[in-house]
């Protein structure tokens, strides 16, 4: 994922291949979640808390 700044965040951009299939023509769930917890991971570090996603 390309991540830019923005007046009020980030903005990502990101094209996925068949290789992040799920149903023909559409992104696998894990695909949007990853992105969705990378793209939230810079956002916080962006406004100054940053934090990571872990399990023990």
């Amino acid at each position: 994922m390309h991540v830019t700044p923005a007046d009020n965040g980030l903005i990502g951009h990101c094209t996925l291949g068949i290789a992040h299939e799920g149903p023909p023509g559409y992104g696998h769930g894990r695909m949007s979640a990853m992105l969705l917890d990378e793209h939230m991971g810079r956002a916080c570090a962006a406004a100054g808390m940053p934090g990571l996603t872990v399990s023990r």
